[in-house]
Order: structure tokens, then C-alpha cells, then sequence
């Protein structure tokens, strides 16, 4: 029997990481506030965030290629520099209610990345390189070293390419797989052959259902053989959160960190 490929351990799994705030955590998403909120209750393990490419080719802190969603500002965030950006108010379209936004004026602003790691650096992070331009890799390299965040941060893109340099550049930084890599696996775990699948990330992050993406306990147990991890996202629902806890997943992603903390209070009952 061929003995499955195994990926490098990365330090910054060593401790347990199962609670992994997506965009934050809690609102108004990706945020110095909110993310200051998950922080200071100490209810995440991981604070996950995306970036872009702003103008002068800073690295903002927003989920969108756009401002619109979020902010009182419009167009693309590669259109205005990080300056420009900053002066925005993103806690402008929050509602919970559709009738009240109780973070608009407040000033909270979006930031760029390495704010976040001088606000938190004791902190692990979670980062999503959003844009399909390579100039950003040396760019978050750059921050992650002078940071000393190496052992700190798993980088994520859904695009090949970047992570492809990250593993050139920066060997010593955790990835997460694109989406091709992670459909790779899937498929010949499916069909038996997932041991042989040769990973060039150490952490998979999936969906929970739907076409190719439906996981099961022996997918994970053999990721598990392989030294992957395995993150769960966007799970929001409790029930799902204690399933896929039961199921040996290594972490979930959720939007409600809060809630899941409450889960594994009750299941530690």
C-alpha cells in the first residue's frame, strides 16, 4: 500500500484552532472594530480577513472588490488609495433590522492589513488574498516578516498563482488551497485515491454541501492522515457547528463567533 503524501506541519497549527471568525466575526464585517470585539472577548483562535490591492498598491481590509456593499463609497477599491479608502464609513450599510444602522457615523473606517497586525499581534489570522494580481504577494510578504507574523497567519486565495508564489517567496507561511487544488483532492479522495493527491498547502477550506463538495468522515479522516487540516465555511447555523465538530473537522469558519462559542460551551456539558 502506497503510504499517503503528507504535507509539512506549520507551527501555526500546533495549538487547537477551531473557532475561526470569518470577516471578523460579528459586525460591521472586517473591521479594527469588530475585529477588536472578537479579540478582547478572546472568542476566536483565528480572525479571518480579506484583502485588496487599493491604488498605491496598499492592502485594504474589505471582503468586496467594491466599496459599495459596505460603505458610503463606490467603485472599485483598486480605483482609490489607501487614504481615500480610510476617510469611508464602513460601518455605513450595516443593518440587522433593514430600518436602523447602528454603526454609521461612529467612525469606523476600513483599514490596511498591517493596522490589524499592530492592533493584535499575539493574534493568529487568517487572510484571503482576493485579487489575481501578483504584485500583492511580495506585498503581504513584506508586512508578515516585519511583523513577525510568519507563525502566526495562513494565507488563502481562490487563484492558484498567488499561493503558487507564497510557496516560492515564503515557504515558512501556512496556505490554504485555491479552489482548484481543493476540487483536486475531493475528486480522487471520492474515489479512494486521496492519499496520493501531493498537496503544496497544508489546510483545505470547504464548503459544507452541494455538487462535488459534500464531505464526509472519511474524507476528513483522510485528510487527517495527510497532515491537512480541514476548515468548514461559511457555517452560521449551531446545529451544524456541533455536527461538523462531532464529524473531526479542524475548525469552522463562522460569521456568529459568539454562537459558536456557545455551541462548544454546551457540548463540553
Amino acid at each position: 500500500m502506497i503510504p499517503p503524501e503528507k504535507a509539512h506541519a506549520m507551527p501555526v497549527f500546533d495549538s487547537p484552532h477551531f473557532r475561526i471568525a470569518h470577516r471578523c466575526g460579528q459586525p460591521p464585517e472586517a473591521t479594527l472594530y469588530s475585529c477588536g470585539k472578537t479579540v478582547e472577548q478572546g472568542l476566536a483562535d483565528f480572525i479571518e480577513m480579506d484583502v485588496h490591492l487599493t491604488k498605491d498598491l496598499r492592502l485594504a481590509v474589505i471582503h468586496d472588490e467594491k466599496l459599495d456593499r459596505t460603505t458610503n463609497g463606490t467603485g472599485p477599491v483598486s480605483g482609490l488609495t489607501m487614504d481615500e479608502i480610510s476617510r469611508l464609513d464602513a460601518g455605513y450599510k450595516y443593518t440587522a433590522d433593514g430600518v436602523t444602522y447602528p454603526f454609521r457615523g461612529k467612525g469606523i473606517n476600513i483599514h490596511p492589513l498591517e493596522d490589524f497586525f499592530k492592533a493584535f499581534p499575539n493574534q493568529r489570522f487568517y487572510v484571503e488574498i482576493k485579487t489575481e494580481d501578483l504584485r500583492a504577494v511580495p506585498i503581504i510578504i513584506g508586512l508578515i516578516r516585519s511583523h513577525h507574523m510568519e507563525n502566526k497567519i495562513v494565507i488563502a486565495s481562490v487563484y492558484g498563482p498567488p499561493l503558487a508564489m507564497m510557496e516560492e517567496l515564503a515557504p515558512e507561511v501556512a496556505r490554504c488551497a485555491s479552489f482548484r487544488e481543493s476540487l483536486g483532492w475531493v475528486i480522487l479522495t471520492k474515489i479512494g485515491l486521496g492519499g496520493v493527491f501531493s498537496f503544496h498547502s497544508h489546510a483545505l477550506a470547504l464548503p459544507p454541501a452541494g455538487g462535488h463538495w459534500i464531505i464526509t468522515r472519511r474524507m476528513i479522516e483522510s485528510a487527517k492522515r495527510q497532515n491537512v487540516k480541514i476548515h468548514m465555511w461559511t457555517i452560521n447555523d449551531p446545529e451544524a457547528m456541533a455536527s461538523w465538530k462531532d464529524a473531526g473537522v479542524d475548525a469552522v469558519m463562522t460569521d456568529k463567533i459568539g454562537l459558536l462559542g456557545d455551541v462548544l460551551t454546551r457540548m463540553q456539558k
